[in-house]
């Protein structure tokens, strides 16, 4: 059943038919069935668009879905898409679907009858880290051409199966750019050849100067594009931490401000940890268009962009060489921002060993890096005279040369985004063997746990000796981290972190054990061990300055735990003899037990047990004795019998 079309059918032009002049034909033969299936995100890592071409007309263009292990394609849901007619012999069918639920589907299109091969897609949000893929200017004109494309995808993704997108700088095909030079072929050979990869993976494309013909490149994927459409499209989608933009380089004029304008506004909305923007002029590249006007204006609208709202990479194209720039330092500076245009020329690398390799980072590298990735297919040029005020390549840290150069070799680039760290590794591809050539890692955002720690740490004002661990470890961490990081703790962390250094911190870290020891002595009990764990806790105070001593604040509770022993030791003793009595031993008789427990204190007195039908009150004087020798009599007998049970005490500490 076709799921309903307000929901779910793609808005695309006016069907209306634009005439290709140099058409190949190659495909005419293939009537209704799908070529060039192509999946993208339609408007964020949840939702997907298809679209496909054939070159026979088709009733009911669709799209099936069902969840990966269900083959039961009747259950399946069935998207309803749109068309729209190139040169009377190409059709373009498209569809999407949004907020689709997380996990593995299977997806086919087609009319109802002659269907495409079946496709896989994975909803993820990448939460847990991911890896995507890079390729620019695959930029060929036949099977032969786009063949090696196919291949080089194919190595891709066998280096990196679950890599979540394979992203394109742009120049997919060759022949797509003006009125009398545009090849639909083209479109399908790009698309169609890679198949086995694309149609289970997502490819996020930009547009080149050679796919900016008439919507040549927006018919081709389904994607919910921001602006004029004409040249090409540009758009935002999310990935687990990650913010990527994608612009349309084929706009000048005011469409390179607008399109200024509206990425500033996508970049200061989003939270997202990392900001990559994509497109196919490079604004930092050393091709021989990095001299050209246009690439000059969309230089001069985006370099600040990228500084202001902190873009951590550019992926560009156009150039046909590789070049990975320095980072340009973005951010605040000197009460505004950097313009993007400054390099950071003093990174801090720092060597880790992960699985048994090394793996080097730049720790707060504070800015942009720009990469042009070569190229995808067979076009190679030389790097160019460039301005050595403005572009800085960056040193290749396997053969210590600087990034601009010719390969003269197919090239892609996967990128790894997990937690705070991004991994850049850069392959060239000989058409059967992949080999890395470049590698470039980030590790940003090292002063957060800092910040966390002092935020949970008491200010110095209150600061007690419990506090001393956890100021030691914030500013352990503080000094640990490299300037930049440093640098970027809030006012109200750096303030702590200045204060902390007028506290005499090694007599709070000397105090600290004992006062621990103190707090976790436990409840007072009649032992040996609690008396010997007392005795120490006594030499330990004994042992520290008195300007340490003063910092242990409750030391009175070993006095207090001193008093508890003996009040234990004394209901210990009344609590035997109660006993005693009771087994009728020692001819003790109930005057003496009376007097034995009026002896001890309140706090003693409840802790005696055992007391169960006895009268413990001592009763009041006979008549016939005077009430002052009655009370001496029992002042002297309870003397005595207070005295037994201290001796008893003593007897029991020396016995223990």
């Amino acid at each position: 059943m076709i799921t309903g079309l307000c929901a779910l059918i793609v808005f695309s032009p006016a069907l209306g038919i634009r005439a290709y002049a140099k058409n190949s034909g190659n495909f005419t033969d293939a009537g209704v069935q799908p070529l060039a299936v192509t999946v993208t995100f339609y408007d964020d890592y949840d939702s997907r668009g298809w679209c496909w071409t054939t070159t026979s007309p088709v009733a009911d263009p669709v799209v099936q879905l069902l969840p990966e292990g269900d083959e039961d394609w009747t259950a399946a849901e069935t998207l309803a898409a749109s068309t729209a007619v190139t040169d009377g012999a190409y059709y373009t069918h498209k569809a999407y679907k949004t907020d689709m639920q997380p996990g593995d589907y299977i997806y086919r299109v087609g009319d109802g009858t002659v269907w495409s091969d079946t496709g896989k897609i994975r909803i993820d949000d990448g939460a847990d880290g991911f890896t995507f893929l890079y390729t620019t200017d695959p930029q060929d004109y036949d099977e032969v051409g786009f063949t090696q494309w196919a291949n080089l995808v194919a190595k891709a993704y066998e280096l990196y199966p679950d890599a979540a997108f394979m992203a394109n700088g742009g120049d997919i095909v060759n022949d797509s750019h003006d009125a009398l030079d545009h090849d639909m072929d083209q479109w399908i050979y790009a698309m169609d050849l890679p198949k086995a990869q694309l149609m289970n993976s997502v490819f996020v494309p930009a547009a080149g100067n050679h796919d900016s013909w008439a919507t040549s490149f927006t018919d081709r994927f389904t994607i919910d594009y921001q602006g004029a459409v004409q040249t090409g499209g540009y758009y935002t989608f999310t990935y687990g931490d990650m913010f990527f933009a994608v612009l349309n380089t084929n706009e000048s004029g005011a469409g390179i401000q607008a399109q200024a304008e509206w990425l500033s506004e996508q970049l200061a909305a989003t939270d997202k940890t990392w900001k990559i923007v994509m497109q196919h002029k490079g604004l930092i590249s050393t091709g021989d268009h990095s001299n050209e006007s246009d690439v000059a204006a969309w230089r001069e609208a985006l370099l600040p962009v990228m500084a202001r709202y902190k873009v951590d990479l550019m992926l560009q194209g156009h150039d046909h060489v590789y070049v990975r720039s320095k980072p340009y330092l973005y951010g605040e500076s000197n009460g505004g921002y950097y313009n993007g245009r400054t390099p950071n020329m003093e990174e801090t690398l720092i060597t880790e060993y992960r699985d048994g390799e090394e793996i080097t980072y730049s720790v707060e590298p504070s800015g942009t890096f720009y990469v042009t990735a070569n190229y995808a297919g067979r076009k190679s040029y030389a790097p160019v005279d460039y301005d050595k005020t403005l572009i800085y390549p960056a040193i290749n840290p396997y053969n210590g040369k600087a990034m601009s150069v010719e390969i003269k070799q197919q090239m892609f680039v996967s990128v790894r985004i997990c937690g705070n760290t991004l991994e850049y590794n850069a392959y060239t591809f000989d058409g059967t063997n992949a080999e890395l050539y470049d590698t470039y890692n980030v590790k940003k955002n090292t002063f957060l746990p800092v910040e966390e720690l002092l935020k949970e740490a008491p200010a110095a004002g209150e600061v007690t000796v419990f506090d001393a661990e956890k100021i030691e470890e914030a500013l352990d961490a503080y000094g640990e981290l490299v300037p930049r990081a440093q640098d970027a703790l809030s006012s109200e962390a750096l303030a702590k972190i200045e204060s902390y250094s007028e506290l005499p911190l090694a007599d709070y870290l000397a105090a600290y054990p004992v006062a621990r020891a103190i707090a976790e002595l436990g409840e007072a009990e009649a032992s040996a061990e609690f008396s010997s764990a007392l005795k120490q806790l006594k030499r330990l105070y004994a042992d520290l300055t008195e300007s340490q001593q003063a910092l242990v604040s409750n030391y009175a509770e070993i006095a207090a735990a001193e008093n508890s022993m003996i009040d234990i030791y004394a209901a210990d003793a009344v609590t035997k003899m109660i006993s005693r009595y009771r087994a009728g031993l020692d001819g003790l008789t109930i005057e003496e037990v009376r007097l034995a427990y009026a002896a001890l204190t309140p706090v003693q007195q409840a802790l005696v047990t055992g007391t169960e039908g006895l009268d413990l009150t001592i009763p009041a004087p006979a008549e016939s004795q005077s009430p002052s020798s009655c009370n001496s009599s029992l002042s002297v007998v309870a003397a005595g019998v207070t005295g037994l049970v201290l001796l008893a005490i003593l007897q029991r500490r020396r016995e223990k």
